[in-house]
């Protein structure tokens, strides 16, 4: 993947982001991030409390599956343009107090 950078752990180490069971922040940025690579990727790291996901290839999948998250407390999708209004406005409602959920079109 380019464009990554993360806290808690060196991702030489790692052969996958499933892999960093400590990660707590985490910024993707790449063309070719979709909702299987977030989907496989993510939903071990329990500790990730922020997550920055630039990519146009993300849908409602991801916005569906991260706003459940109970760990994250702040989620930047940035130029994510197959979001729906529709998914955007479910995810602000279960979101929560306490939360940050940035949603950004450039």
């Amino acid at each position: 993947m380019t464009g990554m950078e993360a806290e808690g752990e060196f991702l030489e180490k790692a052969e996958c982001l499933a892999d960093l069971k400590r990660l707590r922040k985490l910024v993707l940025q790449s063309p070719k991030i979709t909702d299987i690579g977030v989907r496989h990727g993510l939903l071990s790291c329990f500790e990730l409390r922020s997550l920055s996901v630039d990519t146009p290839m993300i849908s409602d999948a991801s916005l569906e599956l991260l706003s459940n998250s109970p760990y994250l407390r702040h989620l930047e999708f940035i130029n994510c343009y197959q979001l729906t209004q529709r998914a955007i406005v479910e995810a602000r409602e279960r979101w929560g107090r306490g939360r940050e959920l940035i949603i950004v079109h450039k």
